[in-house]
């Protein structure tokens, strides 16, 4: 990886390339683009990865190995909402009850108000409470059935409706990037063909919330739900 080559045109010494991702472009492709994440602290990001990895089955090691769980982490896939009243809060729903939606939730700090169903059954929650395991474990069902590994979930529907009561940090990890997060787990195991490599399951995890959060940003304004 050290060794200096001479090129023929320039004369100039230049270092050769590996076929695989190198530290900087893995560094930016797991980092991203900072400029509209999230700040979240070292301390927050630790005690996600703790829960998810200790208290949602389809994030244990079993499924995500854990150095693959930080990388995700590591993405872009945390939101805050802050508001400026009641009426702004209810206008912009965390998840709303019938609407389809294809990603999983975590509460990680604030409260928010839990509307369940018709009925309107409220309750407050806080930090900790998750939303939409049903999809992971639509996911997890897929990507162990070898005969259709193309299969795509594409979404389930929240039967509430969750409303900020102050303002609230969350983590949203969509379908697509646990898919891949799973797959990435399975070839550092050895579970996939030879020909799929470590770096092209964490590179399609990485695409795909980078190309998620460019289109978020895009549909922001007219869509409190992304």
């Amino acid at each position: 990886e050290t060794d200096i080559v001479m090129d023929n045109k320039t004369r100039k010494k230049r270092r050769s390339t590996s076929k695989f991702v190198n530290k900087e472009k893995e560094f930016q492709l797991f980092v991203g683009d900072v400029t509209n994440r999230v700040e979240v602290s070292p301390q927050a990001v630790h005690a996600v990865l703790q829960f998810l990895s200790t208290s949602i089955d389809a994030f244990s090691s079993a499924n995500i190995k854990t150095e693959i769980l930080q990388k995700l982490l590591n993405l872009d896939v945390f939101r805050d909402l802050k508001f400026k009243d009641e009426e702004d809060a209810r206008q912009r729903p965390i998840l709303e009850n019938g609407r389809p939606c294809d990603h999983f939730i975590l509460i990680v700090e604030g409260k928010v108000e839990v509307q369940i169903g018709n009925e309107g059954y409220k309750f407050e929650s806080g930090p900790f409470t998750s939303f939409g395991k049903q999809i992971l474990d639509l996911v997890l069902s897929e990507t162990s059935d070898t005969k259709s590994p193309s299969k795509v979930t594409t979404s389930w529907t929240p039967e509430c409706t969750i409303v900020a009561k102050t303002d609230v940090l969350w983590l949203k990890v969509k379908q697509a990037t646990f898919r891949n997060a799973v797959r990435a787990s399975r070839v550092d195991l050895g579970d996939m063909a030879n020909s799929e490599t470590v770096e092209t399951a964490l590179e399609s995890m990485a695409r795909c919330v980078s190309s998620i959060s460019e289109n978020s940003q895009v549909a922001k304004e007219n869509d409190p739900l992304i």
